[in-house]
């Protein structure tokens, strides 16, 4: 159980009190390119200015941390252990799980909250939104990619529900939604991310079926076929994704084999799709198995999909 707070360092006895006006949480989302995390950072510093402009009785906690998985170098930062954007830098915490921000808060005081990238991490994350919402001395702020690269909302690292339900705790006054500056056109109000690939000069976007997961910024990352991936913001009128029509199509064909509990035969599903066994392996045995689509035991196939 919760501790039970009587006094709260919110209730108008700080100037910290005004940040917090109808609000006890924040969410910046939007797609790379966005600079989320510089904004989650700049709210931090807003905070800690607050704080030295004129020090509470009791202290008040500023804690940050981002999903472990994340361990992307940006600029000269050791990102490991900061949030970092391409021009400033915050020390952090390293977790795998939001719950254990629980244990590190000090339920006597104020805490504020920063957590990052939070499609990395697992769907705990609602919890934790819970009891922010339940204890007086809680502020939470997040920032997070809301669409994947296939233009979808990001399923968070547990694949049993995506940033769509995240953002459904959050009023409409706590919603920062941020854009980027499109690749393709140059204009700002770029609101998707495009994963490409540059082959001989020319740049192409990923198939739909390429791995979920590829953390990476800005710059070029070369993959596994010797080809150069790169990220980009882009309107959604110039965002592709090429081969969903392919996925959608074996995805809702073991969802209406499998409609009645039983298991499905693979090769039944591979012969009536007419896509050839390479892609198709790759889709079915390969992605739907790791984003937990498909559960897959020699032939027979069974529909798992929770988000």
């Amino acid at each position: 159980m919760l501790p039970i707070i009587k006094k709260s360092l919110a209730n108008g006895e700080h100037p910290i009190a005004k940040h917090f006006h109808f609000k006890k949480k924040k969410i910046f989302y939007g797609p790379m390119g966005a600079e989320k995390t510089l904004h989650l950072i700049s709210e931090l510093e807003t905070l800690t200015a607050f704080i030295q402009q004129d020090p509470p009785a009791e202290p008040i906690e500023l804690l940050a941390y981002k999903p472990a998985r994340d361990k992307r170098k940006i600029g000269e930062c050791n990102n490991e252990s900061e949030l970092a954007s391409r021009l400033v830098s915050y020390p952090c915490k390293l977790i795998e799980d939001p719950i254990e921000i629980l244990d590190d808060l000090k339920w006597d005081r104020y805490n504020i909250i920063a957590y990052d990238e939070v499609q990395f991490g697992p769907s705990s994350i609602l919890k934790l939104i819970d009891i922010v919402d339940m204890h007086p001395n809680l502020y939470l702020v997040i920032a997070a990619l809301n669409l994947n690269f296939r233009g979808e909302p990001y399923p968070l690292s547990d694949f049993k529900t995506t940033m769509i339900d995240v953002l459904r705790k959050f009023s409409y006054e706590e919603m920062e939604p941020l854009h980027a500056i499109c690749n393709v056109c140059g204009l700002t109000g770029a609101t998707h991310t495009q994963r490409a690939q540059i082959e001989n000069g020319a740049i192409n976007a990923s198939p739909y079926w390429d791995p979920l997961h590829k953390l990476g910024g800005s710059e070029v990352h070369v993959n596994e076929q010797g080809k150069a991936d790169i990220y980009q913001a882009r309107h959604v009128w110039e965002f592709e994704a090429p081969g969903k029509d392919t996925w959608v199509l074996l995805e809702q064909m073991f969802k209406h084999y499998g409609a009645n509990g039983q298991p499905v035969s693979v090769q039944q599903v591979l012969e009536n799709s007419r896509v050839s066994p390479e892609l198709f392996n790759t889709i079915v045995r390969g992605r739907f198995v790791d984003e937990k689509i498909l559960r897959i035991q020699g032939d027979k196939a069974e529909y798992i999909r929770q988000y």
